[in-house]
């Protein structure tokens, strides 16, 4: 995706004070692509009359039920079978270094390039390119949570070769740079 990464604060004064926490999701694309319409829909009513009013708060009402439902639901309750992705993220969390292009992961797998990423569009509406991104993403964090692990070495883990492109894919998935990242990580 060339948009930046969709961050969502939620400001409820409860009754009951909470700890403090802070909740990092990666949302099916599927999902992604429902927030993304009612947002779409949302912008594009920007005239504010007290007739747009109610539906403005219905776009948004329709947004938090999308989240709401999404972080309430448990992964094995509503899991969709992928057999061909799945096997492309097991082969891809047990490699000890990660793959740097999808050219690399059909070399893995034994497959050509086009047909596997044909047969994972189909089944998931995914590419490779993606499926690489989620590896390198849950290895970004992973290393970045590590106190004494330097950005250099979690770019190299995740399979760049160039911290500064690591840190310029980072900010790009993530809104954060991995400095940053690693910093608000560290007051939770």
């Amino acid at each position: 995706m060339k948009s930046p990464p969709i961050s969502l604060v939620i400001n409820f004064r409860e009754r009951k004070k909470k700890a403090r926490y802070r909740e990092h999701r990666i949302l099916p694309p599927l999902i992604l692509s429902r927030v993304e319409s009612s947002l779409h829909a949302l912008t594009e009513s920007v005239d504010i009359t007290p007739a747009s009013e109610i539906r403005t708060a219905a776009k948004i009402l329709d947004i938090f039920s999308i989240l709401s439902a999404e972080l309430e639901c448990k992964a094995s309750e509503i899991r969709e079978v992928y057999p061909i992705t799945d096997q492309i993220r097991r082969v891809l969390r047990a490699c000890k270094e990660s793959p740097t292009s999808p050219g690399e992961i059909a070399i893995l797998l034994d497959e050509d390039l086009s047909s596997l990423n044909r047969k994972v569009r189909r089944e998931s509406n995914l590419n490779l390119s993606a499926l690489l991104d989620e590896l390198r993403q849950e290895r970004a964090f992973a290393g970045l949570r590590e106190e004494k692990t330097r950005i250099a070495e979690v770019a190299w883990h995740c399979g760049f070769h160039d911290p500064n492109y690591f840190a310029r894919w980072f900010r790009k998935k993530v809104g954060q740079s991995p400095r940053q990242w690693k910093a608000s990580q560290v007051e939770i």
